[in-house]
């Protein structure tokens, strides 16, 4: 298999933003796509990949051989590990804090106060936010029905809201595949670089 990489920024500080493929990569782009402003385009095999990027390429490879409603799951499954990553990189770094986002009925346990938080506290965009509470709702209807499909009228029309869709892929499954992988992407650095703005003790006056 091989991946496309995407670069933006400077040539001195060159930002891989795009790795994803389906049967295989040439010149010619195919996958989400996370900037308007391509710079380079280039394909590359897995292993030659930012290591960074190598389990994000698997994930998508797990997800293509699951159901309709394994892939939503692996993907909903992992954003939601990506957002507590980040917001636990944020949090005053204390033993105490863990409690927040693990343990049984953590007050930041689920998917819905995650992405609800992470907004809040700016460590998400609002596109971001947007894109991931209807990949959260379309998570929820296969979650309450076992008969649900891509094509049931109340996924596929909310499929049509995510705006990292690709509009060569009309397909209800391809446009949730495409937002939810540009996502995944766009979060995957996320927490490494919340974490140099963590939140730190404060002396408050009376």
């Amino acid at each position: 298999m091989k991946i496309a990489i995407l670069r933006t920024g400077s040539k001195a500080d060159p930002r891989p933003i795009l790795a994803v493929g389906r049967e295989k990569v040439t010149d010619e782009l195919e996958g989400p796509l996370s900037s308007d402003v391509p710079v380079e385009l280039r394909a590359m095999t897995v292993d030659e990949a930012p290591e960074y990027l190598k389990g994000f390429v698997g994930l998508l490879d797990v997800a293509a051989n699951e159901s309709a409603r394994g892939a939503v799951l692996v993907y909903a499954t992992m954003l939601d590990e990506l957002l507590k990553k980040a917001i636990d990189a944020f949090l005053v770094d204390h033993s105490a804090t863990v409690k927040l986002t693990e343990g049984f009925n953590a007050p930041i346990g689920t998917l819905s106060t995650r992405i609800l938080l992470a907004f809040g506290l700016g460590l998400i965009s609002e596109r971001e936010y947007c894109e991931l509470e209807v990949i959260r709702k379309i998570r929820n209807e296969f979650a309450h029905s076992i008969d649900m499909t891509f094509e049931n009228p109340s996924v596929s029309s909310r499929c049509k809201l995510l705006t990292w869709a690709i509009p060569e892929y009309p397909a209800p499954r391809d446009q949730f595949i495409a937002a939810a992988a540009s996502l995944v992407l766009n979060l995957l650095n996320r927490a490494h670089y919340v974490a140099n703005k963590r939140l730190s003790y404060q002396e408050w006056k009376i």
